[in-house]
């Protein structure tokens, strides 16, 4: 598989990753760049869903978003805004900013 990612910027990630871990004190076991931002999502979201994953002893997250919110997000008002976003993208419409969404933030 091929990266998009360069080699330099791989070492510069794993170098703020190691000062992240030293500064707060903690172990970092995963990190992925999720591209939430690029569906119109709250980059926040897929990493606070990728976290209940994980406290659900699913082992490892996977990599699609639908698999994740499929398993994870209870039905109401964050699936319902969740499913809403997905909708829109598929029309084509951009997500860029606009109204914040309650679910989400009652989520976050």
């Amino acid at each position: 598989m091929q990266t998009l990612v360069t080699h330099t910027k791989q070492e510069e990630i794993k170098a703020r990753l190691v000062e992240i871990e030293r500064i707060e004190g903690v172990r970092i076991l995963y990190a992925c760049e999720s591209g939430s931002r690029a569906w119109g999502f709250p980059y926040a979201l897929r990493p606070l869903l990728a976290c209940l994953w994980l406290e659900q002893g699913r082992g490892p997250v996977p990599t699609e978003f639908q698999t994740l919110v499929k398993t994870v997000v209870r039905p109401g008002p964050l699936l319902d805004a969740i499913n809403g976003l997905l909708e829109s993208k598929r029309q084509g419409h951009e997500l860029g900013e606009g109204a914040r969404i309650p679910a989400f933030d009652d989520f976050l």
